[in-house]
């Protein structure tokens, strides 16, 4: 196969991870579903046309003397490295934030297009909770499997600063958009930080959170106070 076949077939974002993962070590189709979330039948389609391409080939596998060898895939190293090409990330998304930001700016819809943005965030970080189950939470469920967990999932490195009976406090670092450097940084902190809030709060119910602080250019950091509010009986 040619070079332009293998970029054809790493041109697709999950054979590309597939082979990235592969680059590391060699797996077997089950551990790629698993590190991908994806189905085998899935992952299998995936192998077969980076097979076809020549970028990665079947092995087998003994991890005993005895019972069968398993099948496992590898990257192929009868092939030199496959250049993958590297891109300015940082500066794609700049583009991408700043491009955003003029469009709707410009057509009277910042506002709306924050709340919006703002909103799914939220829905997006409580996405796969029974929210109907929240009533039931104590404060320490909403500060390890939201504030904490779910946070760290989608990478904002949460820190627990300070915790007591009634509230906690957590500290959220790598904000995209102070990191990128946007002229706008400001607005988007204050408009989206305050929507985010107010939607998080809507849709839990049962908790108070209030900011603190936002992230400044000397200030690494945005700090939210979490505290559970009084139920009645």
């Amino acid at each position: 196969m040619s070079l332009i076949e293998k970029f054809k077939a790493l041109s697709c974002e999950t054979r590309y991870n597939i082979y990235n993962l592969l680059r590391q070590r060699q797996m077997s189709i089950e551990e790629i579903a698993k590190l991908t979330n994806l189905k085998p039948i899935t992952i299998r389609h995936h192998i077969s046309e980076l097979e076809r391409s020549g970028l990665v080939c079947k092995r087998l596998s003994r991890l005993s003397l005895v019972g069968r060898p398993r099948i496992v895939y590898g990257v192929n190293s009868d092939l030199l490295e496959t250049p993958l090409t590297t891109r300015n990330y940082a500066l794609l998304q700049r583009i991408f934030f700043t491009s955003l930001h003029d469009f709707f700016k410009e057509a009277g819809k910042l506002l709306e297009f924050y709340s919006f943005m703002g909103r799914q965030l939220v829905h997006t970080l409580l996405s796969g909770f029974n929210t109907s189950e929240f009533a039931e939470w104590g404060l320490k469920d909403f500060k390890e499997r939201i504030f904490l967990d779910r946070f760290q999932e989608y990478a904002p490195m949460p820190e627990l600063v300070e915790e007591n009976e009634d509230s906690f406090t957590i500290r959220l670092y790598t904000c995209p958009f102070l990191e990128h450097t946007l002229p706008f940084f400001e607005s988007i902190c204050r408009i989206l930080s305050d929507i985010y809030v107010a939607e998080m709060t809507r849709i839990i119910g049962v908790v108070d959170i209030s900011i603190i602080c936002r992230r400044s250019v000397d200030k690494p950091f945005c700090e939210f106070k979490v505290s559970l509010k009084n139920r009645a009986l």
